[in-house]
């Protein structure tokens, strides 16, 4: 059916001698930016809501990612060791959170850990309702770097 051969992008060439449902290749197409360049299945991603790691030089994109700063006893004294501990948006992955921080604090990332802090049940007499869960970042820094706004 012609519709689904446009669905899966399915390219027929009979004359090369190449099989049938051969899929066909990304063309890459620049951004507007002129930065990075954008394949249709990117394009596709970015269209349906998915996040794409960002690039170094764009500005404004950090605080999709980091939430803010997490104080608390342990993390305090994570500083001390040169690691600092962040929440972060539930979709991050390390190489947003790697690139946010060195653009917002300028330092060197050396280590990322996540952890994803499930929710919790809470009843109140007879309603039952829940806390809700998180994704922290636990972040190494090179040695000799430190992040201002959180060292005391």
């Amino acid at each position: 059916m012609p519709f689904l051969d446009r669905v899966k992008k399915i390219v027929k060439t009979k004359d090369k001698g190449e099989k049938e449902g051969k899929k066909r290749e990304d063309k890459g197409i620049m951004d507007e930016g002129g930065g990075e360049i954008l394949t249709p299945s990117k394009k596709k991603k970015l269209l349906m809501g998915e996040r794409l790691p960002f690039a170094k030089s764009d500005i404004g994109q950090a605080d999709r990612v980091i939430i803010s700063p997490l104080i608390s006893e342990k993390a305090t004294d994570l500083i001390s060791r040169g690691q600092y501990v962040f929440r972060v948006k539930n979709r991050a992955n390390k190489v947003e959170v790697r690139k946010a921080i060195a653009q917002l604090y300028g330092v060197t990332v050396v280590g990322i850990r996540m952890v994803t802090i499930p929710r919790k049940s809470r009843r109140r007499v007879r309603f039952i309702g829940h806390k809700a869960g998180y994704k922290k970042a636990i972040i190494e820094v090179k040695k000799g770097e430190k992040i201002e706004a959180l060292s005391h």
